[in-house]
């Protein structure tokens, strides 16, 4: 049986053959609408995208409208619905070193950094969500344009082995990044478990690190809850800011119930205060 090198090899010689020409040439037309192709840090931290779950029901959707703050482009997303644990992993893969057929993944070294036993069953996890992270297609529409790309170009798993070769799209590292401080915040991320509202609400802090304000409808778009009833998410709301309260994660929160749409204040670290607030509106009926 090859090993997992002697693939990686083979895998960037198809993909050397795949692209040549033809890759400079799309690069270059796509340039004519750069807004498409690379995208913000909110794109991932502040949609549904990864929904505020961990671990839960997936469901196969096509074209699926996703609940952005982007004012003039539409996202569409077709494949397995991913979550916060999917945005665990691929956080995780985009930040380790990388070489030129992409970046050796440990599954039991993620996990051991997701605070997960290193057993058969979290493992398989990981394969899978490598798998889901590969398989869906991401869709933007502005104007004219449609730019469809993936979060994942090539995947090999050696589940024998236990190991992965993951090339995790060019955007998504500019996006995602692999800066000290990056990695820095995975681990503070990491620390916060199985708890998907934290987690999404803990990478809007990175987004807004002076905190910010949100309509609770829009919020619960944006998280992709909107199935739960208003009391259910505000419950659970509630404790996911005590949560990150006592883990030090921000400053302290105000939730207004009085007047006709009930609002959310987060404040950040009392030490990042000079930095911008945001503010996410009402959702559009």
């Amino acid at each position: 049986m090859p090993s997992l090198a002697s693939l990686a090899s083979l895998a960037s010689l198809a993909g050397d053959g795949l692209l040549g020409l033809a890759g400079s040439e799309f690069m270059t037309s796509a340039a004519s609408a750069p807004s498409l192709r690379f995208q913000k840090p909110a794109l991932f931290l502040l949609s549904s995208l990864f929904r505020a779950d961990y671990l839960g029901k997936r469901a196969q959707v096509s074209a699926l409208p996703l609940a952005t703050v982007a004012r003039s482009k539409v996202l569409l997303y077709t494949g397995e619905t991913l979550d916060q644990f999917d945005l665990d992993v691929l956080i995780y893969c985009a930040q380790q070193p990388r070489a030129a057929t992409g970046c050796m993944v440990a599954p039991g070294q993620l996990l051991k950094e997701l605070h997960l036993r290193h057993d058969e069953r979290n493992r398989s996890r990981i394969f899978e969500s490598l798998a889901r992270l590969h398989g869906c297609c991401l869709e933007f529409r502005k104007g004219g344009y449609r730019y469809m790309t993936r979060l994942l170009n090539r995947l090999l798993l050696d589940e024998d082995a236990t190991s992965c070769l993951v090339e995790v799209n060019d955007e998504i590292l500019q996006t995602l990044g692999r800066s000290p401080q990056h990695g820095a915040r995975r681990q503070d991320r990491y620390a916060l478990g199985r708890e998907g509202l934290d987690k999404w609400l803990y990478g809007a802090m990175g987004i807004f690190a002076a905190g910010f304000e949100a309509d609770v409808s829009r919020l619960q778009q944006l998280v992709g809850l909107e199935r739960r009833s208003l009391k259910a998410f505000l419950d659970d709301l509630t404790r996911a800011l005590e949560r990150l309260r006592a883990a030090d994660c921000i400053a302290g929160h105000e939730l207004a119930l009085d007047g006709p749409a009930p609002r959310v204040v987060i404040c950040g670290q009392r030490h990042q205060t000079i930095n911008a607030c945001g503010f996410l509106q009402q959702a559009a009926v």
